[in-house]
């Protein structure tokens, strides 16, 4: 691509993460988010959420805990869409201790969760019978703790 004079920005590095994630490839990705920096190319807060979404789907609590605090030594804040994202991939993934964690963590950055953040926590703590847990979560989504 280079030699042929063209210079990719961040939108096909985006394009080559959000590929590569979707094919299991998160690692990688990560590796080309490095390669995109060092080449003067600074991401932004979509970059960060393909990386982000690629290890909410794998599974990875580590892997997304590590690029939000990337994120925020970059300076790049996540905004809501960032972490619903993450709570419903790890959702369907039926990782719900992860899903609160994310919450947690979106609460702690000052991003305000509202329904379609609780939901899908609340929905698979009820499937998975944990009501008093789902109890306390709702109370917390209207504001009683």
């Amino acid at each position: 691509m280079i030699d042929r004079g063209f210079k990719p920005d961040e939108v096909t590095y985006g394009s080559m993460m959000d590929s590569m994630c979707k094919q299991g490839q998160t690692k990688e990705a990560e590796k080309l988010l490095g390669l995109m920096v060092r080449r003067g190319i600074k991401p932004g807060v979509v970059s960060y959420r393909f990386l982000l979404h690629g290890y909410a789907n794998d599974g990875n609590l580590a892997g997304v805990m590590s690029i939000l605090d990337r994120m925020q030594l970059d300076s790049v804040a996540p905004d809501y869409r960032t972490y619903t994202s993450l709570i419903v991939a790890f959702g369907k993934n039926r990782m719900v201790d992860n899903a609160v964690c994310v919450l947690k963590r979106m609460k702690q950055e000052g991003v305000k969760p509202d329904l379609s953040a609780y939901s899908p926590i609340l929905k698979l703590l009820l499937q998975m019978g944990r009501f008093d847990d789902a109890r306390d979560l709702l109370d917390q989504a209207v504001g009683k703790r």
